[in-house]
């Protein structure tokens, strides 16, 4: 835990030093300890003049070990007008022991503000760290002296930085503004074939609940802040770097459901008012919302948690289980959606006596054509029982009991098919769990009522009726009519 102290010296009385090209000077020192080590950061605000050739600590207050010798000089009422309402420099420098001095001189000569104005300055300078005006300019190092500090630059009022982009003309398109592509639309066709359900929390205008972070709550903005941000969010902003909203989709219902209990149970009164309910959609409709989200807004995809916990305590001991290369996991943690991709197999064919390879797929019947498609399996029990069916099917071949599987996660599996201009030429199907299977079939969860909007009650039944008979043929030894 970090202890601070800052002092805020604002009005300066005495002459600094001698030399006249920076105008005027005011110190904030940060005091804090972390484990036991005292770190003194000296933060000056400072207007220079135009002969100033090097912006720096350094040059402020020439050297370190001659600042406690140094006097004060008063600024003008036109650098601190400048100051206050245009532009303040910030420099972070790390501890010395001379700065050290300084300030407690300064503390004892009764330089310092009253409480008021402390608290009220550090309100506006977070406020402004949050709102994005206060940028990184530059870092210098003084090899002599062995001090180092940060260089940032607080705008103020109508100060605003030069636009570097015009996503202001790009509208859904600011974080992406390729998007789709040629690729990502034959994508996109294919995961809204595939019906896969995605599950997230909806309020009563069927917008998605949005959690929000805690440092807004700070903000309290006027109309210049809201201006700022509005410039900000369309000519400034690249990427996200700031606090940001996050909007959660969930892969098992019940982890969806949990979220919207809790999310009553903490908020009642805004829940009960806003009417949450439970809300189905597709693999496609995540995959847009993720590259088309707004400055400071973000998607996550929530993993089946259940079956993220038996993988990595019970599946990943298996023999048969083989981690992509490019997966990230370890004794405690899986990073993404788990999916299961079973390999295919050399074995014998009884009748011909010859070696064949077998590849898994799953047929599927239209206009009394027959599609293979590559099947994506979210859940391993799941996947054991597509094999088994499988396996009676092709009684010509000796096939294993327990098939070869490879396991992923759905993300960067999106993310690799982004890159294939191939895909085109390629049918994959995503299989949830027997568990979401059960849910979608039955309308609604054992503990909370399950709600659908009738903006979207088509597209459910789609989901619905389409998950129904993948299971059925999963199941069952008859063929699949579309």
């Amino acid at each position: 835990m970090s202890l601070f102290n800052l002092i805020f010296i604002r009005n300066l009385k005495e002459n600094l030093y001698d030399n006249t090209n920076h105008t005027s000077i005011s110190v904030v020192a940060f005091n804090y300890k972390v484990n036991r080590k005292h770190v003194n950061h000296l933060i000056s605000y400072s207007y220079q003049t135009a002969s100033t050739k090097r912006e720096s600590i350094h040059d402020i207050h020439g050297d370190p070990k001659n600042l406690a010798v140094k006097k004060l000089v008063s600024r003008n009422f036109i650098t601190y007008l400048f100051n206050k309402y245009w532009q303040e420099t910030i420099f972070l420098s790390t501890f010395n022991i001379s700065s050290n001095n300084y300030i407690n001189q300064l503390t004892s000569d009764s330089l310092t503000t009253s409480k008021t104005q402390y608290k009220k300055f550090l309100l506006s300078f977070n406020k402004a760290l949050i709102n994005g005006r206060i940028e990184f300019s530059d870092f210098t190092f003084d090899v002599n002296s062995n001090v180092s500090s940060v260089k940032y630059v607080w705008k103020k009022g109508f100060n605003l930085a030069y636009p570097k982009n015009f996503s202001l003309f790009r509208y859904g398109k600011k974080r992406n503004t390729s998007f789709p592509d040629k690729v990502q639309l034959s994508l996109m066709k294919k995961l809204k074939y595939s019906g896969f359900p995605i599950f997230t929390i909806v309020n009563r205008f069927h917008q998605i609940v949005m959690a929000e972070p805690s440092d807004i709550l700070l903000k309290n903005n006027n109309l210049l802040d809201t201006i700022f941000q509005w410039y900000y969010n369309n000519f400034i902003w690249t990427k996200d770097i700031k606090p940001i909203y996050e909007g959660l989709l969930f892969i098992n219902p019940e982890d969806a459901s949990e979220y919207m209990r809790y999310i009553k149970y903490k908020y009642p009164n805004s829940s009960r008012q806003n009417f949450l309910n439970l809300f189905i959609s597709r693999l496609d409709f995540y995959y847009k919302l993720v590259r088309i989200a707004p400055p400071k807004v973000q998607f996550r995809l929530i993993p089946d948690l259940q079956e993220v916990g038996e993988l990595i305590y019970k599946y990943r001991y298996k023999k048969n289980i083989i981690f992509h290369n490019k997966q990230m996991y370890g004794k405690d943690y899986f990073q993404g959606q788990p999916i299961y991709l079973i390999q295919p197999v050399s074995v014998k064919n009884k009748q011909t006596k010859k070696m064949d390879s077998i590849s898994y797929s799953y047929g599927l019947y239209s206009n009394n054509l027959k599609y293979k498609y590559e099947t994506i399996f979210m859940n391993y029990d799941t996947a054991l029982i597509a094999w088994k069916k499988f396996r009676e099917e092709l009684s010509d071949y000796n096939l294993p009991y327990v098939p070869q599987i490879i396991v992923y996660n759905l993300e960067d599996f999106l993310h690799t098919c982004e890159q294939n201009n191939q895909i085109d030429n390629k049918n994959f199907l995503f299989i949830p769990s027997q568990e979401t299977y059960n849910f979608i079939k039955h309308g609604r969860n054992k503990k909370s009522p399950f709600i659908i909007s009738q903006i979207l009650s088509s597209k459910i039944l789609h989901i619905k009726l389409f998950t129904q008979r993948m299971f059925w043929s999963l199941t069952s030894r008859q063929p699949m009519y579309w």
